[in-house]
């Protein structure tokens, strides 16, 4: 099984080495926890090193996640 790694040292750890490839991941939880950020976070690491991901949110549209990500 192929790890990708989120970027994020601590989380890689706890994870030990990444997420499978080729699977979804889903992130759950109250407003204002974190979900947002840590997405972003996981998602641009991985696009510097050339991999694709995507962002699939019910609750907030396209420009919030903008703003979110600035």
């Amino acid at each position: 099984m192929e790890l990708i790694p989120t970027g994020i040292s601590g989380l890689d750890r706890a994870l030990s080495g990444g997420f499978s490839r080729g699977t979804s991941v889903l992130i759950a939880g109250n407003p204002g926890t974190g979900k947002t950020h840590l997405a972003i976070h996981v998602l641009y690491n991985n696009m510097k090193r050339g991999l694709k991901g995507a962002y699939v949110s019910f609750a907030e549209g396209k420009n919030h996640f903008y703003q979110n990500a600035l």
